[in-house]
């Protein structure tokens, strides 16, 4: 495995990483509560059924088979009970709450073995293997067709259908959007998938503010709006070239690349969305930089804070209310980092003045902060 795909992959993982343990540890008391999905789902298949399990694992020339040669025993064990459960006459919600819980606690150590069983022979993609995978609830997450960490995929569609809840068919539906939008060299080039997850977490909050649901989502659904309000816009000294960048001040292609299109679509296909004028007001007039080399970014900083959480905690609460402050941005001095609620950033002084004026009149401790392009403070 070359260096780009070991890296590429550790990206992939921190996001699957992400998924599984945004809630903590659980025990069993409390499987029944929404967190036990929280990994879960991505495309919509036809309910598995007991026989077509039976015949797929423990087939000599399936895959499955030859995977748990590369799988500890206790990994075989948990593996052979998952399937076990997902195989059961499923009649209440419990019984799916428990086997979505069991599939995000071995979906780590399998992610290795799949790994290894690719790399054992020579494959970047396997499709008996993907197949096999997706049959039990899992899939491989792939950019530029080569494996980079695994995923899950939807199992027991049909008794979800028939047992769960209202709120727990919703709450899927948001981590099958969320699992969807993981993948791709380029993340943001598209943005269907981080658009529905927002919508589907607006009406989670809407219909169900007094609940776990809402605890579970928040965090997964900041991000997923913040894609919509955190970006930028590069260009060169000249005007000749422009480039939409997700996150930051990154002046670089990859991986934060995405379009006009994407933002617009956003406030055009969810004109009720709270967060739709916001869109548009970002997208209306954008943070513009310079991407040659030795430019200065001027930040219309409103708050520092000394940890990342603060900051998004700060930019939701402003967009709660409606009001346009959408930057987080890591900003470095004297070997320390904070990080900054920024309403604009430009590499024009004037534009940077003019925006500190107009935010001024709602937040008078705005300031204007220098960095250079690594983010480090300019005195």
């Amino acid at each position: 495995m070359n260096k780009t795909k070991l890296k590429m992959k550790k990206i992939w993982l921190y996001f699957a990483l992400i998924i599984m343990f945004s809630c903590g540890n659980e025990t069993e008391k409390n499987i029944e509560t929404d967190k036990s999905i929280e990994s879960d789902t991505v495309k919509v298949i036809d309910p598995i059924k007991e026989d077509t399990i039976q015949d797929e694992v423990y087939d000599k020339e399936n895959p499955i088979d030859s995977l748990l040669n590369f799988c500890d025993e206790n990994l075989k064990n948990s593996l052979q009970l998952y399937i076990s459960l997902i195989s059961e006459d499923i009649k209440s919600e419990a019984q799916i709450r428990k086997a979505f819980e069991l599939r995000k606690k071995i979906l780590y150590k399998l992610d290795n073995a799949v790994s290894n069983y690719l790399i054992s022979n020579n494959e970047d993609y396997n499709n008996e293997l993907e197949v096999a995978l997706n049959s039990i609830g899992f899939q491989g997450v792939y950019a530029e067709g080569m494996y980079m960490t695994l995923g899950v995929y939807p199992v027991l569609e049909d008794a979800i259908r028939k047992v769960a809840s209202d709120e727990f068919k919703l709450t899927i539906d948001f981590y099958n959007a969320l699992s969807a939008s993981i993948g791709g060299e380029y993340p943001y080039a598209t943005m269907s998938d981080e658009m529905e997850v927002v919508r589907i977490g607006e009406k989670i909050r809407s219909e169900y503010p007094d609940t776990d649901s809402i605890k579970n989502i928040t965090e997964h659904f900041m991000q997923n709006l913040f894609c919509f309000t955190d970006f930028h816009v590069v260009v060169d000294s000249k005007n000749r070239d422009s480039a939409y960048i997700v996150w930051g001040t990154d002046v670089y292609m990859y991986p934060g690349m995405s379009s006009k299109y994407n933002f617009e679509d956003f406030y055009k296909k969810m004109p009720d969305s709270k967060y739709s004028k916001i869109v548009k007001s970002v997208c209306d007039a954008p943070s513009i930089i310079y991407s040659d080399e030795g430019s200065s970014i001027y930040l219309v900083a409103v708050h520092v804070f000394d940890n990342y959480s603060s900051a998004e905690q700060q930019i939701f609460e402003y967009f709660e209310k409606g009001i346009d402050i959408p930057h987080r941005i890591i900003i470095r001095e004297n070997g320390n980092i904070s990080y900054a609620v920024v309403y604009r950033f430009f590499s024009e002084k004037k534009k940077a003045n003019d925006a500190l004026n107009y935010i001024k009149r709602t937040n008078e401790n705005a300031k204007i902060i220098t960095i250079d392009l690594a983010g480090n403070v300019v005195n």
